[in-house]
């Protein structure tokens, strides 16, 4: 998996080359020219469009699929709308530029491959977009991660219960407790200064920083408790109930506290 840094030097990467891309389609036109030449572009450093953009589309979709699928329609479409009958100005599309295509009305030139300039400026635009997203991909796939571990424990806590392990039950479930809490301070840029805290300091601090409100810090005081009753208490036995209630609690907190 690529790192963060990596990731957004990738998107720079594709945007300067895409940037340089989108200039040379002014060299399908001799107008186009003129302008490249009157902003002082270097013409002869600009890449052959047609030979490529199609590899800078692809890597560009697959990157932005990724980060922001949501924007993936959109940055399709710019190259070529589907089901598209009519030939005007906004049905032009990249795909059109790359195979030299003009739309007239009766002898006026409506879109030629120079109207595909402002297209690419939108894909851009879009790719641009996608850097500062960034984070919020490695934070969902990390969330992701984290969470299928969990789920993975807390059915192998419940596998223990079922078997009738009941210390070992609540203690693979208090351990996917405390380190969800730990995870949510840390998310929320939260520290304890406590040198080794437990799932009481956990608790205490998400309340006095208002992530959870009393009835919630409440509910995983309980929950603590009984964890504590598993792995701390060799005085008393924990019943089934009580495992099965302290599982089923870590699981709900991990679903619905973040």
């Amino acid at each position: 998996m690529k790192s963060k840094e990596k990731l957004k030097e990738e998107i720079k990467i594709l945007y300067n080359e895409g940037k340089k891309i989108y200039q040379s389609i002014y060299l399908l036109d001799e107008n186009g020219k003129k302008l490249l030449i009157k902003n002082k572009i270097k013409i002869e450093e600009l890449p052959d469009f047609r030979n490529s953009y199609n590899l800078w589309y692809t890597k560009t979709c697959y990157l932005i699929g990724e980060i922001i699928p949501h924007r993936l329609t959109d940055f399709v479409e710019l190259y070529h709308k589907s089901n598209t009958k009519n030939q005007d100005l906004d049905s032009y599309c990249i795909y059109d530029a790359l195979l030299g295509y003009i739309f007239r009305q009766g002898f006026d030139v409506i879109a030629s491959p120079i109207t595909a300039v402002e297209k690419m400026k939108q894909q851009l635009s879009i790719l641009k977009s996608a850097e500062s997203m960034v984070d919020s991909y490695f934070y969902k796939l990390k969330t992701e991660l984290i969470c299928n571990i969990f789920d993975s424990e807390i059915e192998s806590a419940y596998e223990l219960l079922k078997k009738k392990f009941l210390r070992a039950a609540g203690a693979v479930a208090g351990v996917v407790l405390e380190k969800h809490l730990e995870n949510v301070l840390q998310e929320h840029l939260i520290k304890i200064g406590k040198k080794a805290p437990a799932i009481s300091d956990y608790n205490d601090k998400l309340k006095s920083e208002g992530i959870i409100d009393v009835p919630e810090w409440r509910r995983i005081q309980l929950l603590g408790d009984l964890r504590n009753l598993c792995c701390h208490n060799k005085k008393e036995e924990p019943t089934e109930s009580q495992v099965k209630d302290l599982i089923d609690g870590v699981k709900y907190t991990v679903s619905n506290i973040f």
